[in-house]
């Protein structure tokens, strides 16, 4: 093998995902390997797998198949999620000559040398970055999940909640400043679970957030964070101390409500809150933010949802102030204890079902788009400097109208005033000040 090897990278799934292919084309790149925009052009595929949702995995297939008809000639490594409980289908695809489990992931930094038969796992954060392939890089905290809910197939694809060792986030933090980038989305997969320690106190995931605020009020002014997807059990007393007194968080919060209605929250396991407590959350972040954006996930068709239960979450998201939502039907995932529940919900009524939270939420972002003209700035980072569009720090997408585009690159934060609203692109428009 030659240091010209070329390499395509295939990313499905979620930011922790899209964090370790970052860390994985660095190591690559650094040992002299080319990649390349076409997979055609490609040596060496990677397909970074996701199994979250039975579409997910039907998605894995798909591109392993697309992959290996458009470049006969090239080798597929698959990683990922979707290995623990799909592996021997994924291994009988021509092209597939090695398939790396998620635990063990980070032997890739090593390739061509992969011992695949050494079956231990390795450590979880030997993967790090120091650039990323978006404006917005994502900085991996935590990992695994120790929750179980009944419906969810993560914890047995990626283990147990394990949290990263703060010198080396805050190193990564660095060094991603360092490097120019002025928005950093703390990730995990579940944050609730990030537990370390600093100075020798016992920490959680808002004690990291302010402590990385005063790094970059300090030192690296003009630049943000943005949490990514919260457990509601997490808006707490601390969270509202810290969104109030760190000025610079980014003003949008993503919560994990999967259903509004506590008998099911009970089913899925999900008791550890309540959709009162949500709302006692909000009403007070409220008289802090004067404005901000607000997304959830929710996840319809649990088996045993009925009208009733499914009614609870429609009335509850309709009167809470979201501005966007991940709407999920149901699906069963082979190990987890939902998939061989009685009573599961029909398709067609999972169907409509996710049809009507959609239609409720295109109104909510419509309304949420309208406030935006209100406000007399907004902070946008861009994101791609060609087509001069960006990210402001309530999660709506901007186009920039005047911007030169020798003056801007990806990454930048820019000042902008909003001028109107591209409905049908579901984009703010705004003007450089």
């Amino acid at each position: 093998m030659t240091n010209k090897k070329r390499f395509f990278i295939f990313t499905l799934g979620c930011k922790i995902n899209q964090y370790e292919s970052e860390a994985i084309r660095e190591s690559w790149i650094s040992k002299g390997f080319v990649e390349v925009e076409d997979v055609k052009d490609a040596d060496v595929v990677i397909v970074n797998s996701c199994a979250v949702t039975e579409m997910a995995v039907s998605d894995v297939k798909k591109y392993i198949r697309r992959f290996s008809r458009e470049n006969p000639n090239c080798e597929i490594i698959v990683t990922g999620c979707a290995i623990p409980k799909w592996e021997n289908v994924i291994k009988s695809f021509e092209n597939v000559k090695y398939i790396v489990p998620q635990k063990q992931k980070a032997i890739l930094k090593d390739y061509p040398e992969l011992d695949i038969n050494n079956k231990q796992s390795i450590e979880h954060f030997s993967l790090t970055i120091s650039n990323y392939f978006r404006a917005r890089p994502v900085v991996k905290i935590q990992d695994g999940c120790s929750h179980y809910c009944r419906y969810c197939i993560v914890p047995l694809t990626r283990g147990a909640s394990v949290s990263r060792d703060i010198r080396d986030i805050l190193d990564e933090v660095k060094r991603l400043l360092d490097n120019g980038f002025h928005e950093l989305i703390i990730s995990g997969i579940n944050l609730r679970e990030f537990k370390t320690s600093y100075n020798g106190k016992d920490i959680d995931v808002w004690d990291l957030v302010e402590i990385i605020s005063k790094i970059m009020a300090k030192d690296y002014k003009g630049s943000r964070i943005r949490l990514s997807s919260l457990d509601p059990s997490l808006l707490n007393n601390k969270a509202l101390r810290v969104l109030n007194t760190c000025e610079n968080i980014a003003k949008h919060l993503h919560l994990s409500i999967q259903s509004a209605d506590r008998d099911i929250l009970k089913k899925m396991g999900r008791a550890h809150y309540t959709p009162d407590h949500i709302e006692q959350f909000i009403e007070k972040l409220s008289n802090i933010w004067r404005l901000f954006g607000l997304g959830c996930d929710v996840l319809v068709g649990f088996p045993g949802e009925s009208d009733s239960n499914f009614e609870n979450t429609y009335e509850f998201c309709k009167r809470m102030p979201f501005t966007y939502a991940h709407v999920f039907q149901y699906s069963k995932r082979p190990g987890t204890p939902a998939a061989k529940y009685p009573d599961q919900v029909p398709k067609q009524l999972k169907k409509e079902r996710s049809r009507r939270l959609r239609e409720l939420f295109v109104g909510k972002k419509k309304e949420f788009l309208k406030k935006q003209l209100q406000l007399n700035n907004v902070s946008v980072v861009v994101e791609d400097r060609d087509k001069l569009v960006g990210m402001n720090e309530y999660y709506v997408i901007c186009e920039i109208l005047n911007g030169n585009k020798g003056d801007l690159k990806k990454g930048d934060l820019v000042k902008a005033r909003p001028v109107c609203v591209d409905f049908e692109k579901k984009n703010l428009i705004v003007s450089l000040e």
